[in-house]
């Protein structure tokens, strides 16, 4: 059997990556199967997005699987929340005011958890902020812990991803569209490596 040529997987801060395909899969599907067995103890995360077990490895697992929350006859688009009771009076008007937030500007209406949702927000403090990409089903964890989180912009970025939004700067297609001037990145700050997702 012939082996495959090298491709371009990633334009890495000064350098580029060349691997050959096959060794794509194998990484990809090692590192997925070593998460396998930790992921019913918490989420695995790339940077501040949690991924469910199973989810499609897709540069956008959201659209791939078609997460947005549906828009009602009033073109609105209702989003139920769950406040954990664990936050300060002070903390959850943060949470409260970043929900509110988008009202004003788009037909996002977050609205209080009631008997008889079937999909909401889980808004509680874990470890660090981070939130699944889209509508997931059943109460879903956004966390905006008590240490580092509760910021109004770090509160509307979770929500952001909660509603569907990825990162921009890691979509597969970036590079047609952006340059990323990597000298200008500080050491530490992510994310900025594009997203690659194979199917195991």
């Amino acid at each position: 059997m012939k082996a495959l040529p090298p491709i371009l997987l990633l334009n890495s801060p000064g350098t580029a990556s060349k691997i050959r395909f096959g060794l794509i899969i194998q990484k990809t599907c090692e590192k997925h199967f070593k998460f396998k067995s930790v992921f019913n103890r918490k989420p695995m995360k790339r940077s501040d997005i949690a991924i469910k077990p199973g989810a499609d490895r897709n540069a956008d697992p959201c659209t791939s699987r078609g997460c947005m929350w549906g828009k009602w006859t009033d073109g609105k688009v209702y989003v139920p929340y769950y406040i954990a009771n664990h936050y300060s009076s002070r903390e959850i008007a943060i949470i409260t005011r970043g929900l509110e937030s988008f009202s004003s500007i788009s037909c996002i209406r977050f609205r209080p958890y009631q008997d008889g949702d079937h999909e909401w927000l889980s808004i509680e403090s874990r470890n660090g902020c981070y939130s699944y990409v889209g509508r997931q089903g059943g109460g879903q964890t956004v966390s905006l812990s008590r240490q580092g989180c509760l910021y109004h912009s770090t509160v509307q970025h979770e929500l952001l991803h909660a509603l569907g939004f990825n990162h921009e700067q890691t979509r597969s297609d970036r590079d047609n569209h952006i340059r990323v001037y990597w000298e200008n990145i500080l050491d530490g700050q992510s994310p900025f490596s594009v997203l690659i997702w194979i199917l195991c």
